[in-house]
């Protein structure tokens, strides 16, 4: 059996500054809108949508395009939206289980105003990004995973519950996770039983880096030998959010 490296750090990606979208069409129930949020369900069984999926997910976001960047996201990361630019990336790296559809987001007053929606220009060459598939790279034999007490017994099925991982920080509770590395061609990747996080690569977050692309970087250690490497210096190091341009 080939050997796979692990992991014990995972490089979060997540968008640039709290900006928030609503459905354009937020008191009609937008049908796209509805069906994109079903098509991109939470759980890890989620699957490449039919191409001929129609209709451009209509959205109005408070924030300006500036403060938006290349990536931003609705329901927690229910639906995530990325700038042309960034697809091109992504797809210059061989990304697969990804698909983008057409997106119409109407931007806002800045941060700091009152909080309203649209009013602004509209983003170009933005897209619904469909990162469809979790990878399982937890090692569950060098892991260890304890139950929440709080919530009662663990479901039947294992692959019925989900790991956060916020909850490996919780030392004291005995939790670590070790994780696989992911294949060639997945420098953006879901991990199963992790609900909503994507995570990408080192070298995927080098080229966000050197590109200057508005999109932030968070370093989780898994364990306490690699909180204790964050602590040395090392967080700074992987750690990435864009220096504001006073948009």
């Amino acid at each position: 059996m080939e050997q796979v490296s692990k992991m014990d750090i995972l490089l979060s990606f997540y968008q640039w500054r709290p900006v928030s979208l609503i459905p354009a069409m937020r008191d009609f129930n937008d049908p796209v809108v509805e069906e994109a949020n079903r098509l991109s369900a939470r759980d890890f069984k989620s699957n490449a949508i039919d191409p001929s999926f129609s209709g451009t997910v209509r959205m109005k976001a408070h924030g300006t395009p500036a403060e938006i960047g290349d990536y931003v996201e609705f329901n927690g990361g229910g639906l995530r939206f990325v700038s042309g630019r960034l697809r091109a990336l992504l797809e210059s790296m061989g990304q697969r289980d990804v698909q983008f559809f057409p997106a119409d987001i109407e931007t806002g007053p800045n941060l700091n105003s009152p909080s309203r929606y649209g009013g602004g220009p509209k983003l170009e060459n933005f897209w619904w990004m469909h990162h469809w598939r979790r990878l399982d790279l937890i090692d569950y034999e060098a892991s260890k995973i304890a139950w929440p007490r709080w919530i009662g017994p663990p479901p039947p099925s294992f692959d019925d519950w989900h790991i956060d991982t916020s909850a490996t920080r919780d030392f004291g509770a005995g939790n670590f996770l070790i994780i696989g590395t992911p294949p060639e061609g997945e420098a953006l990747y879901g991990i199963r039983r992790i609900t909503r996080q994507r995570f990408i690569t080192p070298e995927l977050a080098a080229k966000i880096r050197d590109l200057g692309f508005k999109v932030s970087i968070q370093s989780i250690a898994l364990t306490p030998s690699a909180e204790q490497r964050l602590n040395s210096g090392l967080r700074q190091e992987l750690n990435y959010y864009p220096i504001s341009d006073g948009g």
